[in-house]
């Protein structure tokens, strides 16, 4: 419903490195302190459709609570828009991947951008994550230290939900298909 606002104001939204530069001396137009609760919107919209008409088990990879460090970080924050992104929809489950940000970096981009960009975006990654360590204090979310490894960050978080399985038996048929998934790329716990 929401995506071609959504759409638009990215399209005037400024680059990372431009923000990142340029965030505390420029003055935001107002459209850009509509955008959080745009997105917030469009995200509780989606998470209704599928509380209410799917009976099957959703993952995101991001979730709502991931987008609220960058908005601190940018100042595109109050009071009314934190506690909506901190307050509602509350996840089944939630954890926190702590990676330095420079591995995220090399992970997302690799060898593509310039070292002078690519430095650019390791101070923002190391800027926002002080508000993340905030946000999973806050939240009281599990932190789960990014391996060497992608394989080695899998099975930490699996040997989490696992954990969490003795309390929660909703999220064993979750494990079961991450177990077949792991299964099916050959990783292995030692890795």
């Amino acid at each position: 419903i929401l995506k071609p606002i959504t759409r638009l104001i990215e399209k005037k939204m400024p680059s990372v490195r431009s923000q990142f530069t340029e965030i505390s001396s420029k003055k935001k137009p107002s459209y850009f302190k509509l955008w959080p609760f745009i997105l917030w919107l469009d995200f509780l919209l989606l998470w209704l459709s599928i509380r209410f008409n799917s009976k099957k088990t959703f993952v995101f990879d991001r979730y709502i609570h991931d987008f609220l460090p960058a908005w601190e970080f940018l100042d595109y924050n109050n009071k009314i828009m934190r506690l909506f992104y901190l307050k509602f929809p509350k996840p089944d489950i939630v954890f926190y991947i702590d990676v330095d940000p420079k591995v995220a970096v090399d992970r997302k981009y690799g060898n593509i951008l310039s070292q002078s960009y690519q430095n650019d975006i390791v101070k923002f990654y190391s800027k926002v994550s002080q508000y993340y360590e905030w946000m999973i204090k806050y939240l009281d979310i599990p932190k789960v230290k990014s391996g060497p490894t992608i394989q080695k960050t899998f099975s930490q978080i699996l040997y989490y939900l696992q954990k969490r399985s003795s309390t929660d038996s909703s999220i064993n048929d979750l494990i079961t298909r991450l177990e077949s998934s792991r299964k099916s790329r050959n990783i292995t716990n030692n890795d």
